[in-house]
């Protein structure tokens, strides 16, 4: 697939200096030729930073077709979340420590400078990662063509990791990615020396600069409707309708030539994608990355912690359970029943925290408190049993992710995410019987609510439950890292500041160790082997409203 994708890319007007379409777009775009290198296996990836204008050409697993691109889609949501939850004075120093466990988990990078301290191969092998990731993000995300919400997400946060990148790079390293690109197609334009004089005073006002400091650096000039950012902040000098940028903030140059970059990238690989429709291999793969998360399946915790029906109610109450679940719960203790949805997602959820089919049936039993014994075994107890994978189909049902319940058809108030779905005044009520680090906590919260972000904000209500949590959970899980050798343990449990899972805040509350596997690896299939949607086919067998 990526080598077809390269020979899609080999008209581009990303791939060369001389290309002809590049010139008479405009389109940002960088240069394929790189700088010369020490070591020659890196002459591919000769830096840390990269505008990745080729796609690579190497031949890829299935397993490693979805875990590269898994494990860069895990960064780029980290990334997301660090923006959301962190600004003021401390945000880089407070950004830089909440990624970079994250990414030593899931993408690491060594810079040039420390190559012969980890050594060139590991070197090459963590590059030859970043380039395949990007780019089978850059498929997944594409499907709607560059103006879809999916590819617009993913075009933000891969500008946010580059400009990680650069802020963390050596002085040299960043010049020399610099002087690799051509910045004649990238709408960028120098400016002579000569020139300067007709516009040295209003730069030395602007920027607050000396004669001295005007000869020195060097400026370039570019459209201003690429550097809104700092044009609605007044800090940049614009004539007729150019930006004058000097060299101290070539980050926001760079940001501005990738972003059209990518953009265009996007727009090249939507065309491509019929070409893949056959393929239906990396089809569902791809579909499933562009939901932007990382789904999870959870099965009952891998240390056999088990819970009884009796324990439910205590459960529920001392912050175990996460809002979403007490919401339900609460439900269930006022009314007595439950409809359809509710019981579905509230049934398998305490599947996935332990509790037993024997239990379950009792739980629920004694819960129906407004029908008796036979009408419960007649109406409810096989909905029960099929949630178990002892009835119908007798499939492994796995509990509903937090995405399934912001974003699932039939979903509301009652049975859905109350960070979505709960008005301001209802979302801190419910908050506050949580005790998670007073009222400032709590305003937090309710504003990410409010801002759209239901998974950080349910993250920090979690921190601030359950204190240093994502530090708990770090050297809980570490020791899963080294455990490859067993299949079931599945990939390392980490701490990304946004809650993904019911089950996963319910697992951190108690201690114990979830198996976390991704969904599409664990699909199951109807008879022609497709993949088919089991909370669908789930909620369409069993949508039997009593």
């Amino acid at each position: 697939m990526l080598k077809q994708q390269q020979r899609s890319s080999a008209s581009s007007p990303f791939v060369s200096r001389t290309s002809a379409n590049a010139a008479a777009s405009g389109i940002a775009g960088a240069s394929a030729a790189h700088p010369e290198v020490t070591y020659p296996a890196l002459a591919p990836y000769p830096s840390l930073l990269s505008f990745y204008p080729v796609a690579p050409a190497h031949c890829l697993t299935i397993r490693e077709f979805e875990s590269a691109a898994l494990d860069r889609l895990r960064v780029l949501r980290a990334l997301e979340t660090a923006h959301i939850r962190f600004g003021g004075a401390n945000q880089e120093a407070n950004i830089n420590r909440f990624l970079q466990p994250i990414i030593e988990a899931n993408l690491p990078f060594t810079r040039n400078a420390r190559i012969r301290h980890v050594g060139v191969d590991k070197v090459v092998q963590e590059r030859r990662k970043d380039q395949v990731g990007h780019w089978i993000l850059k498929l997944a995300f594409s499907r709607g063509g560059s103006d879809s919400d999916e590819a617009r997400w993913w075009i933000r946060q891969e500008t946010r990791l580059f400009s990680y990148r650069w802020i963390i790079e050596e002085l040299s390293e960043r010049d020399r990615f610099i002087k690799s690109l051509d910045w004649s197609i990238l709408n960028i334009s120098p400016v002579p020396p000569k020139d300067k004089d007709a516009v040295r005073e209003p730069l030395k006002q602007t920027y607050n600069l000396t004669d001295e400091d005007v000869d020195r650096l060097s400026f370039y000039t570019v459209p201003f409707t690429q550097l809104l950012d700092l044009v609605g902040r007044r800090s940049v000098y614009i004539q007729a309708g150019l930006a004058y940028v000097s060299d101290r903030d070539h980050l926001h140059l760079l940001l501005t030539a990738y972003k059209q970059l990518l953009t265009a990238q996007v727009d090249l690989a939507c065309k491509a994608l019929p070409q893949l429709d056959e393929d239906d291999r990396i089809l569902p793969i791809l579909s499933s990355l562009a939901k932007q998360h990382v789904s999870k399946a959870y099965s009952p915790s891998v240390t056999g912690d088990q819970i009884t029906h009796t324990q439910v109610d205590t459960l529920a109450h001392n912050g175990t359970f996460p809002p979403c679940m007490v919401n339900i719960h609460n439900q269930l203790r006022r009314d007595g029943h439950l409809k359809h949805m509710g019981r579905l997602t509230y049934g398998l959820f305490l599947k996935g925290t332990g509790l037993p089919l024997q239990e379950a049936l009792l739980f629920w039993q004694k819960a129906f408190t407004k029908i008796n014994e036979d009408q419960f075994q007649k109406q409810y107890a096989y909905n029960v049993r099929y949630n178990y994978g002892l009835e119908g189909k007798r499939m492994d049902y796995s509990p509903y992710s937090c995405m399934k319940l912001i974003t699932g058809s039939g979903q509301n108030a009652d049975h859905g995410c109350p960070f979505k779905y709960f008005p301001p005044d209802q979302l801190r009520q419910l908050v506050s019987t949580y005790s998670a680090g007073g009222e400032a906590v709590m305003t937090e919260v309710v504003r990410m609510a409010r801002e759209g972000h239901y998974q950080v904000a349910c993250g920090r209500l979690l921190e601030g439950t359950k204190g240093a949590v994502h530090q708990l959970a770090k050297e809980r899980f570490d020791s899963e890292k080294n455990k490859a050798d067993d299949p079931a343990q599945g990939e390392s449990e980490r701490w990304e500041g946004a809650v993904e899972h019911p089950n996963q805040w319910a697992d951190m509350m108690r201690g114990t160790k979830s198996r976390r596997v991704n969904r599409d690896r664990t699909a199951p299939t109807n008879e022609s082997g497709r993949a088919v949607d089991v909370d669908e086919e789930l909620e369409d067998e069993m949508d039997i409203d009593r």
